[in-house]
C-alpha cells in the first residue's frame, strides 16, 4: 500500500457510521461565497471551490477552500481537518486560514435531520473570538454554510460569512 492509498482507504471506515457525518461531503463543491468584516459592513462576494476528501483511513476528513487572485490565478486559502473523538462523541475540527492567519477550532455534531452545529473559537494572535459554524440544507447535490461570530464572549452574535455550495464532482473513492 502507497502513501496516498493508506491516507485514504482503512477498515475505520467501514466500522465507524458517525463518519458518515463529513464523509457525504467527500468531492468536489462551487461555492458562492459572501463575507464581510464586521456587522455594519457591505459584504463582499466571491466564487470558491471546496474540495473534502477522506484522510487518514477513512478516520478523519479534510478539506481545502480555494480561491482565484486578482490575475485569476487559483491559490488555497486554508484548509480544515476533521477528525470523530469517541471520548466526547462529537467532532474536533481546525480549520487553519494560513492565507490570512486565522485559526479555529470548533466541536461539531449533528444538529437536527440535514445540519451540523459547530462552536468554537477563533485564535487571532492573543485573542479568542467566539465562533458557530453551521452547515445546513445538506442534500446530495447542496449544502448551505454559514459562520457566526461574537465580539461580546457569545452574549450575541452577528453572520460574518455565508455560503451556498453545489456539488460540481464526486470523490471517485468517496467513502
Amino acid at each position: 500500500m502507497d502513501l496516498d492509498e493508506a491516507l485514504r482507504t482503512g477498515p475505520a471506515v467501514a466500522a465507524a457510521p458517525e463518519l458518515g457525518l463529513f464523509a457525504r461531503f467527500a468531492g468536489e463543491w462551487r461555492v458562492h461565497n459572501r463575507l464581510r468584516a464586521s456587522p455594519g459592513d457591505e459584504w463582499i462576494e466571491t466564487e470558491r471551490t471546496w474540495v473534502f476528501a477522506p484522510i487518514l483511513g477513512g478516520r478523519a476528513m479534510q478539506d481545502v477552500l480555494l480561491g482565484t487572485d486578482a490575475d485569476g490565478a487559483t491559490y488555497a486559502l486554508g484548509t480544515t481537518v476533521r477528525a470523530f473523538d469517541p471520548a466526547i462523541e462529537a467532532w474536533r475540527v481546525h480549520w487553519m486560514g494560513a492565507a490570512h492567519g486565522n485559526f479555529v477550532s470548533v466541536i461539531a455534531r449533528p444538529h437536527g435531520t440535514d445540519g451540523i452545529h459547530q462552536d468554537g473559537v477563533e485564535h487571532l494572535g492573543e485573542r479568542e473570538i467566539p465562533v458557530r459554524w453551521n452547515f445546513s440544507e445538506i442534500t446530495d447535490r447542496s449544502f448551505a454554510w454559514h459562520g457566526w461570530s461574537s465580539a461580546d464572549g457569545g452574549r450575541t452574535w452577528w453572520l460574518e460569512q455565508h455560503m451556498e455550495a453545489r456539488r460540481h464532482r464526486r470523490a471517485e473513492a468517496a467513502v
